[in-house]
C-alpha cells in the first residue's frame, strides 16, 4: 500500500499559511506521526507570530541566509501552519 503526503503553500496577507494532508492506506510499520522538518528559502524577516493548531510555533530565522526552520510533530490528520511576518 503507498502513502501520499500533501503539502501546500499560499500567500495569506502577510504570511505564509501551510497545509499539510495525507492520501492512501496504512501499511505495516506506518508511525501514527512524523516529525517534519520545514526550511522556507529566500524569507526576508523573521515572523512575528507562527502557529500550529491553535499554539504556538517555535522557528529559527537564519537573516544572513534567509532561511526560517521549524519542526511540526503530525500525526497524520488534516494540518495548518500559519506564519506573519
Amino acid at each position: 500500500m503507498n502513502e501520499l503526503l500533501n503539502f501546500r503553500a499560499e500567500d495569506d496577507r502577510g504570511g505564509i499559511a501551510i497545509t499539510l494532508s495525507r492520501s492512501g492506506g496504512k501499511y505495516e510499520g506506518m508511525p501514527l506521526e512524523r516529525n517534519l522538518e520545514f526550511i522556507i528559502h529566500n524569507v526576508q524577516k523573521a515572523p512575528v507570530s507562527a502557529g500550529v493548531a491553535g499554539r504556538n510555533l517555535t522557528c529559527l530565522w537564519d537573516k544572513d541566509l534567509r532561511q526560517l526552520r521549524f519542526i511540526v510533530k503530525w500525526n497524520m490528520k488534516p494540518l495548518r501552519i500559519d506564519i506573519k511576518y
